[in-house]
Formats: structure tokens, C-alpha cells, sequence
């Protein structure tokens, strides 16, 4: 009784220390799992309102990387979980607005475009897979999939084929809806805009009208950068006034980083060296490739081809004439961390290739037949047309590294003697041959390849990862890292958002963002480990607002240049001021300069004259001047100028309504959905909480 007494007494105190023992619990697997517990639990993104969940998004990027995995393509993993995101936000904007409009799709819609005589492109595709893959005749469509769908044992099929196909048919319907929805979305949005008769003309006279003009200008350089004065205040202004260049879709961090390589040391390349000498002199006196037996970090591919083809070998190219013999050895020079050779097998005088006529037919019996017809006089080419698939006639064969019963039968056969081939080990079938013509003998080497790759030993890479510690020992400051890292490694800028799949270009480095969207300025990283390089992180600045400042140090200089160019304009203006001379000359004589005359000015050119690309402000000024009046000055991105239209012309076809149509829409139509579904709305990227940390 004293015993429980003195529980009760401290129920409360145990009551707390449950309580916190669940809390540590439950903080402790939310801190393990990559997201803390107040963090965006199965939400990985969020737009307008809308969320997407992890496991749907997980299953997306399942599939999109089979779908990379099947066409062979290659992927970065990290890359392909962003495109994958960006696929989710578009399409979860997408359904809002159809949602938004009421666009539908009807059960008769479905139901004509799935097992309809004129099926959907998409739905004509799965048919036609579909049956390739059960084997069913030639024109089946969507009613012969529903009937072996709900009637597997009538076309030979067990019962779970037919369930098989039901979960098939039913994604393809549920995909057929959405395409279906989209294209009608499509449609509608596309309508709303389209040119008219005067964007056909207008888009006509900027491609085609070609103005006559005389110009003379004088560059900014002509005031020296320390008789221009400005302030701070300047560069607020003039960041106020073109900050839309500055434009953030979500926060950004800056940082400079490096990158450092764990790759062989010069003694461990030496040392690789002396151990490829020692098997170099090894091969040259054993036989075959014996002296290899005990070597694992040898590395072999025989390659078996005529000698006139061993300079299509990327490995043998350079393998050279000398070394064309029985037992030959020869060492390449050495190529980035991988040292090769090659030992010459065997130089045999092969047939190199043959050219012959081939058909299969399912028995002996068969063949006879067809072989009495072929002596009877038939063409060989004729039996093989009657005969699709089951036969080819007069290609060429190559005979190196055919099977050695093949190649022995084939080199023996009579030319223009058909013969047949049957096996009946292989099946009942047979094979009828024809020789047509035989390549003389040619010289075939037999060649093993054998590489040997240097990799870094433990030393070097102990020694690399203590040289990289001793020095952010000493520099574990943002400021005090970006001064100091060059002197030992190659400092490299970047700019981080919760969106980056890399570092930089710095290939499996998610981590690396994921620290440095929860760092703190000035701070620098841990060394995040790759299978061959480290990576070091030092967080610069963070910009969380709509726009990057006009302190942000990135583009100080790019404001200052703007601001100076302006200063200088406005000081050439005062000094060259509207109407100050009757004409070009007076400009021309008065810069020190000569005019420029008669270039011919395309609108929509990316070019003018001699001033050079990007020049937009005065074609613009140029398309609305009147002829024979002078214009200026006009502040260019390098000078001012003054310039005088003299005469126009249209150059080329004459106007089509529809192709200049289509051409204002190509330039000028709605192109990009993704944006445009975006609009205003940020797109909250919480991919970063699902990364796991290292350990």
C-alpha cells in the first residue's frame, strides 16, 4: 500500500515525463524523416490554394522515370524530380480552370472514342499494343479488347488476363478523359486570341519593309567614367525604374562553393603504372591471357574483326601495324586515369562476309517442296514475297564471330547451290540457303582489350579530405571562405531556390540545396560526400522579398553601368542638343565623326548597321519617324544618335493575310500555358522537407 501511495503521489510528475517521452517520439521521427512536425506534412507543393500530395507526385515520378529507363534516355534523378513537380503544379492549374469552365466529358464521348471505327490517336495506340501483346489477328479494336476483356476463355486466356486488361482499359479511359478535357481547354484558350487583318499587316510591313537610313552617332566613351557623378540614390532609381529585370518567383539565396575531385594522386598513378608494365612484360611471355588469372583489377573484352576494321575501334584505332601478330602486346598511352592494352590472339584469313538468300519454313517437309520449286526454276526473291516475314534475299552477311557450326557450314556451301539447314534439336522447322556470292579470305585479328582504371587509393583520399578539413577549420565564415578558397581550390558562384535541382551544375547535390535553403547568411556547410568529389557550401545572401534589391551585390554593377550610360547620354544631349545643326554633316563634323549613309533597317531584325545587336530603342524610334526629318538624339545602348529615314521599301513576297496571320500568332500567340496558368500566384516548393539528410 505504501508503494502505491507514493505512485499516486507522483502521478503527475510520471504523467509529464510520458507526455515528453511521446513528444521526443514523434519530434524525433519527424526530424529523422527530412520535415519537422510542424512542417508541410504530405504536401509537397501548393499553388493558388491548391496542394499536391507526396505519394501522388512519388507515383509520377515512378513512372516518369520507367518511361526514361524504357526509351534509354538519361536522367538526373534530381532533375527529373523537379520536371516531375512542374508537371504536377501545371496540371493541378490546368484541372482548376477546367473545373473552373465546366468542361465535361460525356459516357458517349468515351464511349466512341474507345471502341469507335475511328478510335482517338491514343486509344488506337493501346489497341494495337494491346493485341500485339496477346496475339490477336490483324485489325482487332476496341470491341474485340472489351469481348477478350470479359471473355478471356473464349480466346485461350486464364481469368486473370481478363482482370489485367479491365485495369488497363480503365487507366486508358481516365487518361482519355483528362487529354480529352485539356484539348477542349486548348481550344477555348487559343480562340480567345487570334490575329486579325491588321496584326497580319502590321506583322507583314516589320518583316518586310526595309528603310533607307542615314545616322551618325558618338559613343559614351567619349566622356571619361570619372567626369560622371551619381549616388546611391541614382542607383535606387534606376532600380525602381527597370526592376522588373529583377523579378524573384521565390526566395533566392546566393553562395559561393567548390567542388573538390577525389581522384588518383601522381603516386597512385605511378604506382598503377608499374603494375600495367609488369603484366605488359607478363603477357609478352605467357600464352593466351594467363598472366591475367590473378590480376582482378583487370578488366577484358575480345574483340574478333577483320584487320582492315580495327580503325573503327575507339580503344584499337591506334593500334599499330607492328603489333599485328600472334601474341603481341602493346600499352596506349595513358587516357585520364584508365591505361589500356591490347594482345594480339591469333591473325587467322577468315571469309570475311557472305551474300545470301534465306527461308524458313515449319518442317522438312515443307522445305523440300519449296527447294524442288527453286530447282525447278523459281526464283529465290519470289518464294520470299510469297513468303513475308519468313525470309530474306541477297543481303549481306557477315561471318566473323557467327557461331562456329554456322560458320563452318556457310563457308563450305556451293555458291548458287540452294540448300536446307534443319535441326531437330532446335524444332521441327528448317531453313532453306542459298550462297549468291562469298568475299575472298581476309585477315581477322583476334584481340583482347584489357583496361586497368586507377582509382584513388585510401591515403589519397584521407589526405584530400584532411587538406579540405584543415582549411574550413580556419575558414568557417562565409566572408573569410570566399576570400581565401582560391588560393587552394576554384571558387564558384550559384543562386539556390527551393526549385534548384543542383548546386550549380554539381551533379546529386539536392542536399547541398536543401542546406542551404534552411542556412543562415554567412554561414558555411558541411562537406557533403559524393562517390567522387566533396562539396563545400558558403551562404552569401538571402532575398526572400518580390525582387532583388538594389543592394544585392550581383547587380550593383550592372545598376551602376546603367546609371553612368544615362549620365553620359544626357552629357552628349547638352553637348549635341536637338536642332543644333541643319544636318547629318553638321552632327557628323561637329562628334569628329562621319555619317553613316543609307543602311538598310529591317523592324524586326536583331541587327542595325554598324551600332550592332539589341538596338531597340531605335528601330523603334526609326519604324515612327517621318522621312527627311532629322531625329535625335536617341539614347542607343553604347551612343546617341541622330539619324534620318531617306526612303522605304517592301523587300520579298507580297502579303498573304492567312501566313502573315500564322506568323503574328507564332510570335505572339499563347505559347507557354505553364506561365500563364501560373500568373501571379507563387508556388510554394516544399520538395526540400522530403530530402533525407546524410548520415
Amino acid at each position: 500500500m505504501a508503494t502505491l501511495e507514493k505512485i499516486r503521489s507522483k502521478s503527475v510528475f510520471l504523467f509529464t515525463i510520458i507526455i515528453l517521452a511521446l513528444l521526443a517520439f514523434i519530434l524525433g521521427d519527424a526530424l529523422t524523416s527530412g520535415r519537422s512536425f510542424f512542417g508541410p506534412g504530405d504536401t509537397i507543393a501548393k499553388v493558388g490554394g491548391e496542394k499536391i500530395k507526396y505519394q501522388d507526385y512519388s507515383a509520377r515520378y515512378t513512372q516518369n522515370s520507367e518511361q526514361a529507363q524504357q526509351s534509354q534516355r538519361r536522367s538526373d534523378p534530381d532533375e527529373l524530380a523537379q520536371s516531375t513537380l512542374q508537371q504536377l503544379v501545371f496540371e493541378t492549374l490546368l484541372n482548376r480552370e477546367i473545373d473552373n469552365l465546366g468542361i465535361t466529358v460525356t459516357d458517349k464521348e468515351i464511349t466512341a472514342a474507345m471502341t469507335g471505327d475511328n478510335p482517338h490517336p491514343a486509344v488506337a495506340q493501346f489497341i494495337y499494343t494491346v493485341a500485339q501483346q496477346l496475339g490477336l489477328p490483324e485489325g482487332s479494336n476496341g470491341r474485340t479488347i472489351i469481348d477478350v476483356m470479359n471473355n478471356p476463355a473464349r480466346y485461350n486466356f486464364p481469368p486473370e488476363v481478363g482482370e489485367q486488361i479491365k485495369q488497363m482499359w480503365k487507366a486508358q479511359e481516365d487518361q482519355l478523359e483528362t487529354q480529352i478535357k485539356q484539348a477542349a481547354f486548348g481550344s477555348l484558350v487559343s480562340g480567345l486570341f487570334t490575329s486579325n487583318d491588321i496584326d497580319a499587316q502590321a506583322m507583314y510591313d516589320n518583316n518586310m519593309t526595309q528603310s533607307q537610313v542615314a545616322y551618325v552617332s558618338t559613343p559614351f566613351s567619349a566622356i571619361a567614367d570619372d567626369q560622371v557623378e551619381y549616388s546611391d540614390v541614382d542607383l535606387k532609381n534606376k532600380w525602381a525604374e527597370t526592376k522588373s529585370d529583377y523579378f524573384l518567383p521565390e526566395e533566392t539565396r546566393t553562395v559561393d562553393y567548390i567542388v573538390v575531385n577525389i581522384q588518383p594522386s601522381v603516386n597512385d598513378l605511378n604506382e598503377a603504372e608499374v603494375e600495367v608494365d609488369n603484366t605488359v612484360a607478363a603477357l609478352a611471355t605467357t600464352d593466351g591471357l594467363e598472366a591475367l588469372a590473378a590480376k582482378p583489377r583487370f578488366t577484358t573484352e575480345n574483340i574478333v574483326t577483320p584487320v582492315a576494321r580495327l580503325k573503327n575501334n575507339a580503344d584499337l584505332r591506334t593500334l599499330p601495324d607492328s603489333a599485328l601478330a600472334k601474341g603481341r602486346v602493346h600499352k596506349f598511352p595513358k587516357r585520364q586515369n584508365t591505361f589500356t592494352i591490347a594482345k594480339v590472339l591469333d591473325v587467322t584469313a577468315q571469309i570475311d562476309s557472305i551474300n545470301i538468300s534465306m527461308l524458313g519454313t515449319p518442317s522438312r517437309a515443307a522445305a523440300d517442296s519449296l527447294l524442288a520449286l527453286i530447282n525447278g526454276g523459281r526464283s529465290f526473291a519470289s518464294l520470299v514475297e510469297e513468303n513475308q516475314g519468313m525470309g530474306v534475299d541477297s543481303v549481306w552477311q557477315t561471318l566473323v564471330g557467327a557461331p562456329a557450326e554456322m560458320k563452318t557450314l556457310l563457308e563450305a556451301a556451293n555458291v548458287g547451290v540452294p540448300f536446307i539447314y534443319s535441326d531437330s534439336l532446335r524444332g521441327e522447322g528448317a531453313v532453306i540457303y542459298n550462297i549468291n556470292r562469298r568475299h575472298a579470305p581476309v585477315n581477322v585479328a583476334e584481340v583482347a582489350v584489357i583496361k586497368y582504371v586507377v582509382d584513388p587509393s585510401a591515403q589519397t583520399i584521407s589526405d584530400i579530405k584532411t587538406g579540405l578539413n584543415s582549411f574550413l577549420a580556419s575558414n568557417s565564415k562565409a566572408d573569410l571562405f570566399s576570400q581565401n578558397a582560391d588560393s587552394l581550390y576554384r571558387l564558384q558562384h550559384a543562386e539556390v531556390t527551393p526549385s534548384s535541382a543542383h548546386i550549380g551544375n554539381v551533379a546529386d547535390s539536392r542536399q547541398a540545396v536543401k542546406w542551404t535553403m534552411d542556412a543562415k547568411a554567412g554561414q558555411v556547410s558541411k562537406i557533403f560526400e559524393n562517390q567522387d568529389h566533396y562539396l563545400v557550401v558558403a551562404l552569401k545572401n538571402i532575398y526572400e522579398g518580390e525582387y532583388r534589391p538594389a543592394n544585392a551585390p550581383e547587380i550593383q554593377d550592372a545598376l551602376r553601368a546603367r546609371v553612368i550610360a544615362d549620365k553620359k547620354a544626357a552629357k552628349l544631349s547638352e553637348q549635341y542638343p536637338a536642332g543644333k545643326y541643319n544636318d547629318l554633316q553638321g552632327y557628323a563634323q561637329a562628334m569628329n565623326t562621319t555619317v553613316q549613309a543609307d543602311s538598310a533597317v529591317v523592324f524586326t531584325s536583331p541587327r542595325l548597321g554598324a551600332l550592332g545587336f539589341g538596338e531597340y530603342a531605335v528601330q523603334g524610334k526609326i519604324a515612327a519617324a517621318p522621312q527627311g526629318k532629322i531625329v535625335g538624339p536617341v539614347q542607343a545602348n553604347n551612343s546617341i544618335v541622330y539619324f534620318m529615314v531617306n526612303g522605304s521599301k517592301k523587300e520579298g513576297r507580297p502579303f498573304d493575310a492567312r501566313q502573315d496571320g500564322m506568323s503574328f500568332m507564332q510570335s505572339f500567340g499563347i505559347s507557354d500555358y505553364y506561365n500563364m496558368l501560373v500568373g501571379d500566384e507563387k508556388v510554394k516548393n516544399n520538395s526540400l522537407e522530403f530530402v533525407q539528410e546524410a548520415r
